[in-house]
């Protein structure tokens, strides 16, 4: 991230794209349930219950972004 193109991000171009990625991740979280269940042979109930932690943490890094 140091060296990357994620260092030239503006906060606030920071902050779109990773609420953009948690409203990608609320969309479409059933598929990627799905998906880790047969990737990794999770328990889908395990993968469902996920949901509200890992678009939380997208989201509050987002409000992050802009308040450091």
């Amino acid at each position: 991230a140091f060296d990357g193109p994620w260092s030239r991000f503006k906060p606030y171009e920071r902050q779109v794209l990773l609420l953009r990625i948690a409203d990608l991740f609320e969309k479409h979280w059933e598929e990627i349930s799905r998906s880790d269940t047969t990737d990794m042979g999770m328990p889908i109930v395990r993968t469902r219950a996920n949901r509200n932690r890992v678009i939380g943490m997208l989201r509050y890094y987002a409000g992050m972004a802009t308040s450091l």
